[in-house]
């Protein structure tokens, strides 16, 4: 048959590395930056997990996402996917541990270390934030956050 008889989710799991039923199913074909499995299928790109949940489940709710309860961004095992919201996914991501907060974030512009001196400079009494901003070169909000615990908890 040529590609053009072969239907769409015969062409979907040709691709699919299909393992025991507890395992994570790999894409075989190419990736996205962030590993996540992509397919171009009827002239459009698709994240391969996602197409995977619309042929196995039906579509998707608008506005939700699919999560992987694995957190193998190129799996497409239908038992490892779920509809769910940018909160819930968010929230996954935390419990497992797989978050950067902190230090471990790239965009951190302070250290756990500067921030625990921040706080207790500001305990001692007056606290010019803008002053300490300029200092650190940082905004003055990034101040602001490390000291209110909103960012830095």
């Amino acid at each position: 048959t040529t590609k053009r008889e072969t239907s769409l989710e015969e062409r979907f799991w040709k691709m699919v590395d299909v393992r025991g039923p507890n395992e994570c199913w790999e894409w075989k074909g190419s990736r996205d930056p962030y590993g996540y499995g992509r397919t171009r299928m009827t002239g459009q790109y698709y994240k391969a997990h996602r197409l995977c949940h619309v042929l196995t489940k039906g579509p998707i709710p608008e506005g939700m996402l699919v999560i992987h309860s694995c957190d193998n961004s190129s799996c497409v095992n239908p038992s490892h996917l779920r509809a769910g919201t940018h909160k819930e996914n968010s929230r996954d991501m935390i419990s497992r541990g797989r978050s950067t907060s902190g230090e471990s974030n790239p965009s951190a512009k302070l250290t756990r270390k500067i921030v625990e001196e921040i706080r207790e400079h500001s305990a001692c009494g007056p606290f010019n934030q803008t002053e300490a901003a300029r200092r650190l070169g940082v905004s003055r909000s990034c101040i602001y956050d490390a000291l209110n615990f909103i960012k830095w908890k």
